[in-house]
């Protein structure tokens, strides 16, 4: 309550929150990248850069859903005060690759036909305009990490995607990514210690079962200096942090664990 005395965790970030900015930006083309995820481009509407590039460099999507764009000074506090029932939709993206040349980024977005803003990321006319909130990061391990644990349904592989290719060649990167079938195994990029185990679920519905956290419970890691980010359903990515923090004793710090979405029971 004092002004002399420090923030809290949740007083700093909410005092970061008020200063980021919302970018008006440009629906860019799209190519279908896996069965299930389509690349969609994303244009600045105006000369600044939308971000530079990182670890997880994730936007809040700001979609309208009326006839009216949205207009010049329209915040996060606007969008938190409309009601339920508002013209304007969010949901945030991981950033799979930033162009510095043009300030053009890429997001990976699921397929789910009509429904949904995803559906408007991959089905709306080129040229649609809407609005970002960002950027914002959170992974953030250290320059000389030893070693990686990647943990991913789909919605989480651009994430880990830019990750490996922001680790240096002398990191061990262990990656289990879950995805429908083989024919939704997005391309990772080259890193020489990458190993990577798909896990098919081949009609399981997705954010069900455990074999995500079992096969990260089954991976053999060795010694201290490890550092993991996961990104998948939210129960099921809660299931390896308790593994990683309670079984194998990792400090939080070195877990960092993020439900992108929540299956209803």
């Amino acid at each position: 309550a004092g002004d002399d005395e420090p923030l809290t965790t949740l007083e700093a970030e909410l005092a970061e929150s008020a200063t980021i900015p919302v970018h008006h930006v440009v629906l860019g083309e799209r190519r279908p990248l896996t069965r299930n995820l389509v690349e969609v481009d994303v244009l600045p509407a105006g000369d600044a850069p939308l971000a530079q590039p990182g670890p997880d460099t994730f936007f809040y999507v700001l979609w309208p859903t009326g006839e009216e764009e949205l207009p010049d000074g329209y915040s996060m506090a606007d969008f938190q005060a409309q009601g339920p029932d508002g013209e304007v939709r969010g949901a945030y993206y991981t950033v799979r690759r930033i162009d510095p040349a043009t300030g053009a980024l890429t997001l990976w977005v699921q397929d789910h036909g009509t429904d949904g803003l995803g559906a408007s990321l991959t089905h709306a006319a080129v040229g649609t305009r809407f609005a970002l909130w960002g950027p914002r990061t959170g992974f953030a391990p250290p320059s000389d990490v030893a070693g990686v644990v990647l943990a991913a349904d789909e919605t989480g592989l651009a994430a880990s995607a830019s990750i490996i290719e922001h680790l240096a060649p002398s990191v061990r990167v262990v990656a289990v990514f879950d995805v429908a079938d083989q024919a939704c195994r997005a391309p990772m990029p080259d890193h020489p210690g990458l190993e990577v185990t798909w896990l098919h679920r081949d009609g399981r519905p997705p954010g069900t079962g455990t074999e995500l956290a079992d096969a990260v419970r089954a991976l053999e890691l060795g010694d201290d200096g490890w550092w993991a980010f996961g990104a998948a359903e939210s129960r099921q990515v809660t299931a390896v942090r308790r593994h990683l923090r309670d079984d194998r004793g990792w400090l939080a710090e070195r877990v960092f664990m993020t439900g992108y979405w929540r299956r209803p029971r």
